[in-house]
């Protein structure tokens, strides 16, 4: 079995290989004129080259490099003699130092460890640099072994300009594209982990309910036998039942709690606040509501509690979205000592009289199109959660819609 995933693995790396040098062959036939009123062009194969080997890097780069060096030549040469009717034995000569600059491109990529500075965009882009003129130099080395042509001062100018350009250009690309996937991946792990999360509240809130239950169940037992009534049994077997219940109850909540633990999360706070509105407003789109959530945020940080601040917010803000056909949602955020949330919405409000009442396990103004109550313990979730942080949460209603201000101490939700 091993034996047989190595060889698919090997098979998998080949194929990249091949992708990535037809991919830079058929590129460097596209050729750009960045330089306006100079005769100097350049293709795109160094470009496509680079940029592959950071989106998927290959285990042996320097392999990738002979390999891509050695179909560059030869998808050149067939271009040359098939299309512009050269001579083989002439155009072989002229693409073969090609061969050479893939070759040293991948061998300097390896040995100054590109791969391992990924995360610093200017180290990545010099490191770029340096090794597109070594590779260049060692391409022009082989050509003058040819043609006994010497490259001016200001081919040379021209040389370190190009590798500039292209250096940077592919580190930009890559960037853009690790930063979006990047986001894809924390909006996705936000969202997973926030639902762990929040369900993990609702176990723990069904197992303190099957504990009350099993108390009454056991307390009733104990009166019927005093009783000697007949159906004490029952009731005993009954409050057995529950007492199971519970502990498969709490070996689930022991499961799903190390989940929660081991997914600890952080994020900046910009990025749990476009997740709030981006998955908010889909669920408004979802239930065929038409709600824009609006952001202000004057600062930022990293929090280290992600996955319950992330909760808190989803839920008050789902609540908003349930509560209006259409409108605004107002999100701001002021950070200073401590950390203030403000959600405002347009939605019909709640009834002065219920403030007292609507952080309670199981109050509720929603129900569904069949008259059946939500849960209600939503808010007090979130009451409680906000507790646990170390702060406070209120209600105020407005002339329109309602307003919650969520109030965090700063050390405690930080990184």
């Amino acid at each position: 079995m091993t034996n047989s995933l190595q060889l698919s693995h090997r098979n998998y790396e080949w194929i990249w290989i091949v992708i990535i040098a037809s991919l830079t062959a058929i590129s460097s036939e596209i050729k750009l004129l960045p330089f306006e009123h100079i005769n100097f062009r350049f293709g795109l194969g160094s470009i496509i080259f680079l940029l592959l080997l950071l989106i998927r890097p290959t285990e042996r780069v320097v392999r990738t490099g002979i390999v891509t060096g050695i179909v560059v030549v030869l998808f050149r040469t067939g271009i040359d003699v098939s299309v512009r009717g050269e001579e083989l034995a002439t155009s072989f000569i002229s693409n073969a130092p090609t061969f050479v600059f893939y070759m040293v491109y991948a061998i300097g990529y390896r040995l100054l460890r590109m791969d391992k500075h990924k995360e610093r965009a200017i180290t990545l882009g010099l490191l770029a640099v340096i090794t597109e003129i070594i590779a260049n130099s060692g391409e022009h080395a082989v050509r003058f072994l040819f043609s006994h042509q010497l490259i001016d001062v200001q081919g040379w100018l021209l040389v370190i300009a190009v590798a500039c350009f292209r250096s940077f250009f592919v580190i930009g690309i890559y960037f853009s594209i690790a930063q979006a996937y990047g986001q894809r991946q924390l909006t996705t792990d936000l969202t997973v982990n926030a639902n762990v999360y929040m369900e993990t509240l609702y176990l723990k809130k069904l197992m303190d309910h099957v504990e009350q239950v099993m108390a009454h169940s056991y307390t009733l037992y104990r009166e019927l036998k005093k009783q000697d009534h007949p159906t004490h049994q029952q009731a005993l077997h009954i409050a057995q039942e529950i007492h199971e219940v519970k502990k498969d109850s709490q070996r689930i909540y022991a499961g799903i709690n190390k989940i929660t633990v081991d997914m600890a999360q952080t994020a900046k706070l910009s990025q749990l606040l476009q997740h709030v509105r981006n998955s908010n407003e889909n669920y408004a789109e979802h239930l065929g509501k038409s709600c824009t959530i609006h952001i202000a945020q004057d600062a930022d940080l990293v929090v280290g509690e992600a996955i319950a601040v992330l909760t808190i917010l989803n839920n008050i803000v789902a609540n908003a979205v349930e509560a209006m056909e259409r409108g605004n949602i107002y999100l701001s955020v002021t950070i200073g000592e401590a950390v203030l949330f403000r959600i405002e919405d347009e939605g019909q409000g709640i009834d002065e009289r219920d403030l007292a009442l609507i952080f309670e396990p199981g109050f509720t103004t929603k129900y569904n199109q069949a008259g059946v109550a939500a849960t209600g313990i939503g808010l007090s979730h979130v009451r409680d959660l906000v507790q646990r942080l170390g702060g406070e949460v209120n209600c105020v209603p407005l002339k329109t819609g309602t307003s919650f201000t969520i109030t965090l101490p700063k050390s405690r939700i930080e990184e």
